[in-house]
């Protein structure tokens, strides 16, 4: 097998999740035979779909759901033959050819399909898990610390963890922004981060099936690998099941440094249901109305060890005799007396946040400070509840509909250092998908989807930030609309580094997409559009705790930082004067075309050209900002009309912004024969509000080519090229403007 691919940068858009099956029907002699009826059955729900071979004895059964099928010929002249037990995975092309013996349509004969049949119809290599698999593979991803099956990914053929992440994946030696998720073919990428949302994949016992498909894909889809994962449907039959998964701490090894092992207790359960829709004495839906549903919850009980560098009791009453190091009295610069600090010298801001959040070693030599001193272990419990439903619908046997809503809420207590407040973090996931399959007649097909993902991870704490903040008497500091703890940092002891203790975050993307398929001979045409609507709602930080300041200690004044740090000498202070978070908002536009020609029953042919239009995003606060290196020697810097005020003055100042520019609180220092950076915005430079350009004829060109050089159809040769785009998302909108970062006075007050 061979696969040549020219790519740059991709990424995927909207996916149809329906299979094919094709094939030729032929006498026993060769010949082809045309006109034969052809009768497409899905077993699971004893739905049918119709369609005639054409002059060459060609077929083809289209926008198939994924299961199980048969297939059955019937021709007078000729016994009638059928296919079963037929498997059509998600976006799969099966072939099932026939050769039709002489006799009455009143004979009948029946052939098995053979498993592993290799994929012959298109240039695409692909790898899959169906539900079996995904139940029974003895993997450790449900009595874990999540219940997706993401992980399970990995163990496919051409997937590959990138760097040890194994939320990122690299497909057949693809870059990780190479591919990229859909769930019943509604994206399921991060608006931000252009990975896959693990956590949106519906329960386990949801998932009819997960497809890994590496190259060759065509100019309907936006990239050369994806992750295509199927929902189960109801079928005519009642199926129900229940699981439980159960870890505990027996089998654990003591962490390296600690005194025990962190408590662990998880208890992972689920049930599912599906069938006909059934109303008793009011409807009857066997054959054309069906349910799926699933309820999984995750409790793990558990916590985490913390092992820290935190000062001696000593110390924190200025007692430093044990030390080693002189601590020198910087009004005198002199040794303090004994190396202890006299009580009135230490700063009454210090020794607030050292009996909050500093506690007494109690590991090791407790009079002499060395690292690993503290050790505990802290609750970080697990939960998260999630449930997925699905409803199928045929009106006709060449119309049909489905829909699929998902929820998932997690929780997750973030075990921090020292005696910081445990910050409880959470995960809100929404997925929501609805399809119209229509075969308006049997060559002439339409599939319209729409749907949305919506990610929004958040944090909180009961711990009142604003009221503690206040009691150090804190002066100059902006208000801020957020909760947090001022940042407080050493050479060597643990840092109060916690910063922020809350916000929400929002990743939402709307689609809607239809296609269409036409067949006109040896030629599948197809053809659609793909529009998605994308907000990126980020929490905005810029320099440690923002708001609340930040003092760094090191040993500046006194010779040792925690001496600097109890006589309220910081080396260096700032704070960040934040009052929005990021929101950033963009669409997308891509349309395609397409021609699947069988040059021959070995050759298929593959050819299209895609179309995308990528605006950037802009932001409702103005917080964005850009660089434009083609001014000689500076380069500029971009931001929004009307947002002047938001330029850092620290920045302006640094760059040595040239007058006139906003916010400027001065000349800047400037070097001998430096020009000034000019600021403009993004009218002056003749851009829109998202500060980047935009290209709005973008084609890309896809060719491929399946070849079956042996009749036995176990060989296949492929090939294909393709160019594919992939537009930046929500991560890169704040970049250069900023809200202003200041100096605090180089001593607590």
């Amino acid at each position: 097998f061979c696969m040549l691919a020219l790519a740059l940068t991709m990424r995927l858009h909207a996916q149809s999740i329906f299979g094919a099956i094709v094939g030729t029907v032929k006498d026993a002699s060769g010949a082809v035979i045309g006109k034969a009826n052809i009768q497409v059955t899905n077993t699971d729900e004893n739905t049918t779909r119709s369609v005639i071979s054409d002059s060459k004895g060609d077929y083809e059964g289209l926008n198939l759901k994924p299961g199980h099928y048969s297939v059955t010929v019937a021709q007078p002249g000729f016994q009638e033959s059928t296919v079963s037990a037929i498997e059509l995975d998600a976006r799969q092309t099966n072939r099932v050819d026939f050769r039709l013996q002489v006799g009455s349509q009143a004979q009948t004969l029946n052939v098995q399909a053979q498993s592993g049949i290799v994929a012959s119809e298109t240039d695409a290599i692909a790898s899959s898990y169906g539900s079996e698999m995904l139940t029974t593979l003895p993997a450790n991803f449900r009595a874990s610390t999540s219940t997706t099956p993401y992980p399970l990914l990995t163990t496919l053929p051409g997937v590959q963890s990138d760097s040890g992440h194994d939320t990122y994946l690299s497909i057949q030696g693809g870059l990780p922004n190479q591919s990229e998720l859909s769930i019943d073919g509604i994206s399921a990428q991060s608006v931000r981060q252009n990975r896959p949302l693990i956590e949106i994949f519906p329960s386990t016992e949801s998932i009819a099936e997960i497809k890994v498909q590496g190259v060759g894909n065509t100019a309907e889809y936006g990239s050369a690998g994806d992750i295509t994962t199927v929902s189960k449907s109801g079928t005519n039959t009642f199926h129900g099941a229940a699981a439980w998964y159960y870890q505990n701490t027996e089998f654990d090894a003591v962490p390296f440094g600690s005194n025990s092992k962190p408590a662990k207790e998880v208890n992972d359960y689920a049930f599912s249901a599906g069938g006909p829709v059934m109303i008793p004495r009011l409807y009857s839906g066997r054959n054309k109305t069906f349910f799926f549903g699933t309820y999984e919850g995750l409790l793990y009980p558990r916590s985490s060890t913390i092992q820290n560098f935190v000062p001696t009791a000593a110390m924190k009453n200025g007692d430093f005799s044990h030390e080693g190091a002189a601590v020198v009295d910087p009004t005198t610069g002199k040794p303090f007396p004994g190396n202890v600090i006299p009580q009135n010298r230490i700063n009454s801001i210090a020794q607030t946040i050292q009996k909050t959040f500093y506690p007494d070693p109690n590991t090791g030599d407790l009079t002499i400070a060395h690292s690993n001193n503290y050790n505990t272990n802290k609750p970080s419990d697990i939960q998260s509840k999630q449930f997925d439903v699905r409803g199928d619908h045929y009106f006709t046997s060449s119309q049909s509909v489905f829909a699929r809503f998902s929820l998932k809420n997690a929780t997750i207590l973030n075990a921090n250092n020292i005696l910081e407040p445990t910050v409880n973090g959470t995960q809100q996931n929404r997925s929501l998908v609805a399809s119209h399959n229509y075969a308006i007649r049997p060559n002439l097909l339409n599939e319209f989807r729409l749907g949305y993902t919506t990610d929004s991870p958040g944090s909180s704490s009961s711990f009142n930030g604003a009221a503690f903040q206040k009691s150090l008497g804190f002066v100059g500091l902006p208000s801020t609309p957020f909760n947090g703890i001022t940042n407080v940092s050493f050479n060597n002891l643990t840092n109060l580094d916690v910063g922020r203790l809350d916000g929400t975050e929002l990743y939402r993307t709307f689609v809607v997409n239809n296609n269409i398929t036409l067949t006109l001979g040896t030629h599948t045409l197809k053809a659609g559009f793909d529009f998605r609507s994308m907000r990126s709602r980020t929490t905005l930080g810029f320099t440690g705790s923002d708001n609340y300041g930040n003092a760094n200690f090191t040993g500046t004044f006194s010779g040792t930082d925690y001496a600097d740090f109890l006589l309220g000498l910081p080396a260096s202070t700032s704070y960040g004067d934040v009052q929005h978070d990021n929101d950033g908002y963009s669409q997308r536009y891509q349309a395609f075309v397409q021609d699947s020609w069988r040059f021959s029953p070995k050759l298929t042919i593959e050819y299209g050209v895609r179309w995308d239009y990528n605006p950037p995003f802009h932001d409702q606060f103005g917080y964005v900002g850009n660089f434009d290196p083609s001014v000689p020697r500076t380069g500029r810097v971009i931001y929004p009309d009307g947002y002047g005020s938001l330029l850092a003055p620290s920045l302006l100042l640094a760059v040595n912004a040239c007058p006139g520019t906003p916010n400027l609180p001065g000349a800047g220092p400037g070097l001998p024969g430096i020009p000034c950076t000019p600021f403009v915005t993004n009218k002056q430079a003749g851009l829109p509000d998202g500060l980047r350009k935009t290209y709005q004829f973008n084609f890309f060109p896809r060719f491929g080519f399946a070849y079956r050089p042996f009749s036995d159809g176990n060989t296949v040769v492929r090939g294909g090229f393709g160019l594919y785009n992939a537009p930046l998302l929500g991560a890169y909108p704040q970049t250069i403007t900023a809200p202003p970062i200041s100096a605090l006075p180089t001593q607590l007050t």
